[in-house]
């Protein structure tokens, strides 16, 4: 599973029913920072022996974990924003447009965002 971190400013280049792999988000050639969304082409919320983990990923899940399902349509990419608390600044914001999905306890935020 490979998880690319894309500049925020990126956008998504894609046909409005696209199937998976066909949703195509513009890369940028700024540097993303350790701020910076992540971008997926799916949102993951798969199951674990622990209970539950949440993804974004170009792949077919989280990982070794199972029983994955995608979050977003068809038609949309995923995006991860946020973690912990941070004193000398803020993490960038999802897209304008994107729905927010779910987050988790260290403060990442997941959305789901049209393809464009």
């Amino acid at each position: 599973m490979k998880i690319h971190p894309l500049a925020f400013a990126a956008l998504a280049a894609c046909a409005t029913s696209a199937p998976l792999g066909e949703c195509k988000m513009a890369q940028s050639t700024a540097d993303a920072g350790q701020r910076a969304c992540t971008f997926g082409r799916a949102f993951y919320d798969c199951e674990t022996s622990q209970g539950g983990t949440l993804c974004v990923s170009d792949g077919d899940g989280c990982g070794s974990a199972g029983g994955c399902v995608d979050q977003c349509a068809a038609n949309e990419y995923a995006v991860a924003c946020g973690g912990p608390p941070v004193m000398d600044g803020a993490y960038a914001d999802p897209p304008a447009g994107c729905r927010f999905k779910s987050a988790n306890p260290g403060g990442v935020g997941y959305s789901c965002c049209p393809c464009l």
